[in-house]
């Protein structure tokens, strides 16, 4: 299907100028136009007209032809105030709606009450497209330019006097892409320039092609598969603008299958042998990376990204995360949802929404989230599936952060035998600053083994923040299902890259440059202090070609002897032997957890007690054997006081009743022994 939206700047006048003429040689299936002016008789065989004219005599107005009938027509919002300048026409089909509009335009002489005019306009359009109940499109003379790329740099001011430019103008845009609607030109050129469709009225501005785009096709997400081509046919004259066209092919949905069909579908899913077929894809996958047969790698991944299990699994884990909407609003809750979700999932002109903007509270910092829609995340989750076997096969092997059969326990006991070597003298210890937001697209791009197209357009998804779209030029969400993978293979290479600057020569002292990682908690041993400063800028170097830095506050370098916490632990040797206890800072973080949540609670104590118990079975699984004792001994006590505390804040009279608080750890089906008993009377 071919859709042309075209400002004619009057009807009659552009068709004393082409206009038929270019109807006959492009041979659109719908024609959407802009300011007509007035109705005339147009010949056009082959196409019916829809006209909604401007009250005002040769003002305004809108037409569309179209070659099929559609199932209704709406000229308006229904608002008597808004439809009289006949801006908008929408046309009903099974599948989907058309909606032509033109914008009001706002001009240094204009009304004063215009520019409100143009701002309810803007919101009864975002009101109208959001209770529609199928996919649009949207196209028309939006007046109003998306971004400074659309327009040429003398036309940038943002000026009272240059209204198509100013962040008011542009905030209707910003507002539609924010509903999950897609910049059908920028989906498939993000960033071409000079690609213009109004100049104005002065020939030389054409002709040297000083002009700005005004005229836009939109699509909902859910369309943007069928998107084929984009093309501004600057060549055409006839009006100030120059017609667009979109050429777009709707992908039907099977209409054999009944939702209730869908719906057993899903619910007849073998998931133990879906869950077998995507391990056996990995192991393939692994196997070939590491051969490091590159081109196999890349035809298994593409295997696994169109395979049945991946789609579904990726739709199940995204579902079953129980996690809150992006910009659409959308969550997969049926199984008619997920079925349809599973089917539709799919790389093909995939391009995703903006991630909208959330923040998290992680032990008294906060932490910036870019929250992506549902279907997003379920990419993201396919990619990482078929990246996650490559990852494991080229890692370090001092690597230990979010990799299957290994954990922090690992990571502590392999620093734990790379400490016990008395030789050993000095530790670098390093936390990259703010290691997910600064992380170096060009980088990923470069060296991440997946499809460049959908891994670039995820990383520079962008997103909404308080009703603004900011463009990403670095950095991947937290909350993105790959933010793991890419960050440890951003980092991955780090052992090698500190033992060849060591050692140039060959000759390599292993344990002199030892690493431990945590994603980006590094540990490193030197066999003395010139060795260690040598080392912290050897890592320095490697971080900064990604795109990270030393955090200053947390990364130095130490004696053994004077002790260095890592992981919740403080290592430190005294006569000879290697000490290890929970670190100080680890205490600390632990006690305002405790007391931000029994001081804060506002539930009764019986639940209370339940949300201590699981804060403290959390705390238990981190802090295993050894370190359990002494941990714990300290949490008795504060606790305790901390329970008391509250008791005699919040009951003054106490004393007229018993109250028995009984706090325990959990450990799978078994408890553990009760950290504090109280029992109060007095």
């Amino acid at each position: 299907m071919k859709i042309v939206s075209w400002n004619v700047n009057g009807i009659a006048a552009c068709r004393e100028h082409g206009f038929l003429k270019f109807l006959k040689s492009v041979k659109p299936d719908i024609v959407c136009c802009q300011e007509v002016k007035s109705k005339i008789d147009l010949s056009t065989p082959g196409y019916l007209q829809y006209w909604n004219k401007a009250k005002e005599p040769g003002y305004a107005g809108t037409l569309i032809l179209t070659k099929y009938e559609p199932i209704s027509v709406t000229n308006g919002f229904g608002i008597k105030k808004l439809d009289g300048e006949g801006r908008i026409i929408t046309l009903e089909y099974q599948d989907y709606y058309v909606l032509n509009v033109y914008v009001p335009s706002i001009h240094t002489y204009s009304a004063p009450d215009r520019p409100d005019f143009r701002l309810a306009w803007d919101k009864a359009l975002h009101k109208y497209i959001s209770k529609l109940d199928k996919p649009v499109i949207l196209c028309g003379d939006f007046n109003a330019t998306a971004a400074y790329i659309d327009t040429y740099p003398t036309n940038q001011k943002n000026e009272p006097d240059n209204p198509l430019f100013t962040s008011e103008t542009r905030d209707s845009i910003v507002q539609l892409k924010a509903m999950g609607l897609v910049d059908a030109f920028r989906a498939l050129y993000p960033d071409k320039e000079a690609d213009y469709t109004w100049w104005g009225p002065k020939d030389v501005n054409r002709v040297q092609n000083h002009g700005s785009r005004l005229d836009y096709f939109f699509l909902s997400g859910e369309l943007v598969s069928g998107l084929q081509e984009v093309t501004h046919h600057a060549d055409i004259f006839g009006s100030d603008h120059c017609p667009i066209s979109m050429i777009f092919n709707l992908i039907q949905s099977e209409k054999d299958i009944s939702d209730e069909d869908l719906a057993t579908i899903w619910r007849t899913i073998d998931w133990g042998k879906m869950n077998q077929e995507l391990r056996t894809m990995q192991e393939e996958l692994a196997q070939a990376a590491f051969e490091r047969d590159w081109r196999k790698v890349s035809w298994l991944q593409d295997k696994l990204l169109n395979s049945w299990p991946a789609k579904v699994l990726a739709v199940k884990e995204v579902a079953d995360a129980d996690s809150v909407p992006g910009v659409d609003g959308v969550l997969w809750i049926t199984d008619v949802q997920k079925a349809k979700a599973a089917k539709c999932l799919t790389l093909r002109d995939y391009y995703p929404l903006p991630n909208r903007y959330g923040e998290i509270e992680e032990h008294g910092k906060k932490r910036k989230l870019l929250i992506s829609t549902v279907r997003d995340r379920a990419v993201q989750t396919l990619l990482k599936y078929a990246l996650k076997p490559v990852s494991e096969s080229t890692a370090d092997n001092g690597s230990f952060f979010s990799r299957e059969g290994r954990s922090m326990f690992d990571a502590r006991a392999y620093l734990e035998r790379n400490l016990e070597d008395e030789r050993v003298m000095c530790v670098v210890v390093v936390d990259a600053q703010s290691f997910y937001g600064h992380i170096v697209h060009d980088w990923c791009m470069k060296h991440i083994p997946l499809p460049e197209s959908p891994l670039r357009k995820i990383l520079k998804a962008g997103c909404l923040k308080n009703g603004v779209i900011f463009d990403k030029d670095e950095g991947i969400s937290l909350a993105s299902p790959l933010s793991p993978i890419i960050g440890n293979m951003v980092l991955d290479g780090l052992q090698t890259y500190i033992y060849d600057r060591l050692y140039p020569q060959g000759g390599t002292d292993f344990s002199n440059g030892a690493m431990i990682r945590f994603l980006d908690d590094i540990v490193v041993t030197a066999r003395s202090r010139q060795q260690a400063g040598l080392i912290m800028q050897i890592v320095t170097e490697f971080l900064a070609e990604r795109g990270a830095k030393p955090n200053p506050t947390k990364s130095y370098v130490t004696c053994i002897t004077e002790g260095f916490d890592y992981l919740g632990r403080h290592y430190q040797r005294k006569n000879g032997v290697l000490e290890i206890s929970a670190s100080t800072s680890k205490l600390v973080e632990i006690e305002q957890t405790l007391k931000s949540l029994i001081q804060g609670y506002k539930g009764t104590i019986r639940h209370l007690i339940e949300k201590v118990n699981y804060e403290l079975t959390k705390i238990y699984r981190n802090h295993r054997a050894e370190d359990s004792y002494m941990l714990f001994r300290h949490i008795d006590a504060f606790v305790t006081g901390l329970f008391l505390e509250r008791m005699c804040a919040k009951r003054p009279k106490w004393h007229q009743e018993t109250i028995r608080a009984h706090f325990f750890v959990r450990d799978g089906d078994r408890y553990i022994r009760p950290l504090a008993k109280i029992k109060i009377m007095r």
